[in-house]
């Protein structure tokens, strides 16, 4: 079995800054990947504050962005919940940044965009296509009386 060398100070924080520079990533992702290469926990601890006082590193803002994008690409806020704890996120802080950036009123321009766009040629009076548009809402997240609230227009 091959010993992972230990990753020093410097390369720890080289790692971290060229990860940065390539996309923004939220700070359990960027411990995961110091862990997986080796780090030791104090390196990994003064790595991430050097980042969080440098600015490079702002969770907060991370969990903002990353749930507009999401919600930009039409994901419902389900979806979205997922994904951030899929990252590693905790579950309360997963629903709170999503309830935060993902309003019941964005959600609606996200599903009438689709229902404008992608589901164009499906019909809402076809139960057939409704049927197809309600379990593909579904699979992206969206709430089923949201769902609903569409579909009953």
């Amino acid at each position: 079995m091959m010993k992972i060398k230990e990753l020093d100070y410097p390369a720890a924080k080289q790692f971290v800054f060229r990860s940065l520079t390539a996309k923004n990533q939220c700070s359990f992702e960027l411990r995961k990947k110091l862990k997986e290469r080796g780090a030791s926990a104090e390196i990994i601890e003064a790595v991430m504050a050097d980042c969080i006082r440098l600015g490079l590193l702002d969770d907060q803002q991370w969990l903002k962005e990353f749930v507009r994008s999401q919600g930009a690409k039409g994901i419902g806020p389900f979806a979205i919940q997922q994904k951030l704890m899929a990252k590693g996120i905790d579950s309360a802080t997963a629903k709170w940044a999503v309830q935060q950036g993902n309003s019941t009123e964005i959600q609606r321009e996200s599903i009438q965009k689709l229902l404008n766009t992608r589901y164009r040629h499906l019909s809402i009076e076809n139960l057939k296509d409704r049927h197809k548009i309600a379990q593909t809402l579904q699979r992206r997240g969206y709430s089923f009386d949201l769902i609903r609230e569409y579909l009953d227009k």
